[in-house]
């Protein structure tokens, strides 16, 4: 088990469509944090395919055994990184907007986003697993974007074991700060009410449909703080830190973990 985890979170635009441009610089990344000794890389929304709205998404996906994906697998084995890398998903004629967690020379297991927004609805299929994944004796979900609306993700995921949730994004408009000040309102519940560390990532810039995304991405602690943010309009990789004492230390508090007390069978009856 590691007690501490370096977490980086990339802060880069990824062109919708351009799906080798987008691999290489994925790579760029991949090797930067690598050298830094970074134990898990955490890429924004759908940045291998780009991120677009409306059916055009559906041009752009690709399937599990796409090439570059075994591509990735490769680089996880060669740079001795783990990284989780986004695309848009071809499966038995759904799409999906899906992340993967690649590790050791394999794409360990896929989360696909349970809910689209309002502008993917008529195309994106939502997922329906809550996948938690085991890491250097760490347990983490990822959410993707408008899932972090809904709070009964993080609960179901927290209830799975889930320490760690990680949000990535492709979330546009506004500056980086007016972004941080949105997301503050609901993920710091989401780390405060489960006793988990939230980090959320967003793509950076501005793509080539015109479409700008303000650079932002913090940890947020088991007790609701934000412990470290960056905001960066320019292309980045923001480096946290993960504490297991810290989580011990909420968990362990009787007034401060709140989710051990939960009733889940009596909301469950009345929802």
């Amino acid at each position: 088990m590691k007690q501490k985890l370096k977490l980086g979170a990339v802060l880069s635009v990824f062109e919708p469509g351009e799906i080798l441009e987008n691999f290489e610089k994925t790579k760029v990344f991949i090797q930067k944090a690598a050298k830094a000794q970074c134990d898990l890389l955490v890429f924004p929304e759908l940045n291998l395919t780009g991120y677009v709205t409306g059916k055009t998404v559906c041009k752009t996906a690709v399937q599990s055994d796409f090439y570059l994906i075994k591509e990735l697998e490769f680089l996880s084995l060669d740079y001795r990184i783990s990284f989780l890398c986004g695309f848009a998903e071809k499966k038995e004629g759904k799409v999906f907007a899906s992340h993967g967690f690649f590790s050791n020379g394999k794409l360990k297991g896929v989360y696909r986003k349970i809910q689209p927004g309002p502008p993917e609805l008529s195309h994106l299929t939502p997922g329906n697993d809550f996948p938690v994944f085991d890491f250097l004796g760490w347990k983490f979900g990822i959410q993707l974007c408008f899932d972090a609306h809904f709070p009964e993700i993080s609960t179901i995921m927290a209830k799975k074991g889930a320490e760690l949730l990680i949000m990535p994004h492709a979330s546009p408009r506004g500056t980086p700060g007016e972004k941080f000040e949105s997301w503050k309102r609901h993920l710091l519940a989401r780390a405060y009410d489960n006793g988990v560390y939230v980090i959320p990532v967003n793509q950076s810039g501005l793509n080539k449909n015109n479409l700008y995304f303000p650079g932002v991405s913090f940890l947020v602690s088991p007790s609701g703080k934000v412990e470290d943010v960056c905001l960066e309009d320019k292309e980045s990789i923001a480096y946290f830190k993960a504490d297991k004492l810290k989580i011990h230390e909420v968990k362990s508090h009787r007034m401060r973990y709140f989710f051990q007390y939960r009733r889940g069978k009596f909301y469950k009856e009345n929802l």
